[in-house]
């Protein structure tokens, strides 16, 4: 975990590059006790299934990939520099067909350990 409150995630993306035999890679940047931080890598179309979350909130900020993420029963076009929220129980998942790169904030607190990410 990063300590800190100001982050380059140029830096922190060079620190630690997805590998070809990664298909996700989730970097922990920040975990605190109303909120938790991620900066996810993800290979071409190797992200996750359509999900929910049931009790945690997410904000997702586009940084690079472009494509198309479901969001309820909306399939958006987002390209880098796009936010995106989903309040908990929203369908949502991307499809975006090329390297992917995006700051994802959970509210609360998420554990990655007991993720409350259900397949639908």
């Amino acid at each position: 975990m990063l300590e800190g409150n100001v982050w380059s995630l140029k830096e922190i993306l060079t620190q630690n590059p997805i590998s070809l035999g990664e298909s996700i890679k989730r970097i922990p940047i920040s975990e605190e006790e109303h909120f938790t931080v991620f900066l996810l890598q993800a290979q071409p179309n190797q992200c996750p299934y359509l999900h929910i979350h049931e009790n945690h909130d997410e904000l997702v900020y586009i940084i690079e990939g472009e494509g198309q993420f479901v969001i309820g029963d909306a399939t958006k076009k987002v390209k880098p520099g796009d936010l995106l929220f989903f309040p908990k129980g929203t369908i949502h998942g991307p499809n975006i067909p090329m390297k992917g790169v995006r700051l994802s904030i959970y509210i609360p607190y998420f554990d990655p350990q007991k993720p409350d990410r259900k397949e639908v």
